[in-house]
């Protein structure tokens, strides 16, 4: 080999370095430091982009939330009324330093066969706590679910270090929310209310259901000795049936076990509005032959709008003499005398005898059985120097009777939390739970992790 070649070969041996090292350098300054994000194992990290300086990996990988699955903590749901469901599941976080300030789960009920209803939700976990959560009121898709499973979705998990010192929040040895002065309430009404606040507009008979039934059992409850079942449920069974019969009886009504015009005016009298200015608002065309507290009303304004002796009776049921003294209130005030509520009597009518009609208003502890069966009520009162914009309170039913198992769940909002004072709350049941069940636990659910949530009070406050 000639000195020429040798000389060649070593010039491009040392040109290939040189542009490699340049070509290294260049790949050297540009590449991306490491992360916590470049999928790599680069830095002092535990496994790939977590541990180390980064994120602690059981809070990258979920770990750091178990849902527990055995003994009392096992998820379950009890029934509501008609479809629905509440579901009640616990977690924890183990980690003592950071929080969940929001993550994802998926309730995944099956049944025998099956089939399967996927029900998504959010909430959030404190740091090294131990969470209830319920998810009230869920509508049923398929039947008679046996299994349910609770997955945490990891990947959805807004982890953060609590920047509130919680434990300079609290007052020493209090807890920072605590639930006070806890009643379990059930429908009564304030005694000036107990009577003439009905109107009975409606024929009714065995197989009913109506509203007006459950307000027909209210009345006759009344009188255990006409009804002894007291039971308000709506529907015209054969116990309310027997109950109109005793209460025809003992007012010399025709027995028919029905509720027709004259059991009906009877009600109205004795349960009605009583004794007071007459106001309607009249909504209906009426003419002869038709029935109901429109006729009724139309009656009795006729009767009070009457220049002579005042014409038929006040029944509910539009006869002849109804027609007859309707003709002579429409020659009255200008009207073509067709003896039909038609829009030109309508509108004379409302302009004698409307009035806005205030219901009666129940405040307090009194409700009556159509807007709950049983109301929990109490106070959360917040220990720290914080003020909160909203947090929940949810309580669980036991039934002593049934071993103290929980027989229901319920949520409620709670808004304006103000530092070192009291929120009240009010849970609203609407099944059928007896008068013998406990409030058996209380779950209290306020995001202190969420800086919107949480404000610092002014000077002055």
């Amino acid at each position: 080999m000639n000195k020429r070649l040798i000389k060649q070969i070593i010039i491009g041996c040392l040109s290939a370095v040189i542009v490699g090292l340049a070509g290294w350098g260049i790949y050297y300054w540009l590449q991306p430091a490491p992360s916590c994000f470049d999928n790599k194992l680069n830095q002092d990290e535990e496994m790939v982009d977590c541990g180390g300086s980064c994120l602690a990996c059981d809070l990258k990988y979920g770990t750091a939330l178990q849902v527990l699955t055995t003994g009392q903590d096992a998820p379950f749901f009890v029934r509501n009324y008609d479809d629905l469901i509440d579901i009640v599941f616990k977690l924890v976080n183990n980690n003592p330093e950071w929080g969940a300030k929001s993550f994802s789960y998926q309730i995944i009920l099956r049944n025998a066969d099956q089939e399967e209803q996927i029900i998504d939700g959010t909430n959030f976990i404190l740091p090294y706590e131990r969470k209830t959560i319920i998810v009230p009121l869920v509508q049923l898709q398929i039947a008679n679910p046996t299994n349910m499973e609770i997955k945490i979705l990891p990947e959805t998990i807004s982890w953060v270090k609590a920047t509130i010192d919680l434990a300079a929040l609290g007052v020493e040895g209090v807890d920072l929310f605590s639930v006070d002065n806890v009643k379990l309430l059930y429908p009564k009404l304030p005694p000036a209310q107990q009577l003439n606040m009905y109107e009975f507009s409606k024929t009714l008979k065995l197989g009913t259901e109506d509203p007006e039934v459950a307000n027909l059992q209210k009345v006759l409850a009344a009188t255990p000795s006409i009804y002894p079942e007291g039971k308000i449920t709506g529907y015209f069974d054969k116990a309310t049936e027997a109950a109109v019969m005793r209460f025809q009886e003992k007012y010399n009504i025709r027995v028919t076990g029905q509720v027709g015009p004259q059991t009906r005016a009877k009600l109205n009298e004795l349960y009605g509005t009583g004794f007071r200015s007459f106001s309607y608002t009249f909504t209906q065309y009426l003419e002869k032959g038709m029935e109901g507290i429109e006729v009724l009303n139309l009656q009795r304004a006729l009767n009070l709008d009457a220049t002579d002796k005042p014409q038929g009776s006040i029944s509910g049921y539009f006869d002849e003499a109804t027609e007859k003294a309707l003709k002579e209130f429409q020659k009255k005030h200008g009207l073509i005398e067709t003896g039909i509520v038609d829009y030109p009597t309508r509108e004379v009518l409302n302009e004698l005898f409307k009035e806005p009609t205030l219901e009666p208003m129940l405040t307090g502890e009194y409700f009556t059985p159509e807007e709950a069966s049983l109301k929990v009520t109490g106070t959360l009162f917040n220990s720290s120097s914080l003020y909160w914009k909203e947090g929940k309170v949810g309580v669980l039913i036991c039934d002593p009777e049934q071993n103290n198992q929980v027989v229901a769940v319920g949520m409620a909002p709670v808004e304006n939390i103000y530092p070192r004072s009291s929120a009240p709350f009010t849970v609203i049941f609407k099944q059928n739970l007896g008068q013998k069940v406990v409030v058996c636990d209380k779950v209290v659910s306020v995001n202190i992790l969420d800086e919107n949530n949480g404000t610092l009070p002014t000077s002055g406050e």
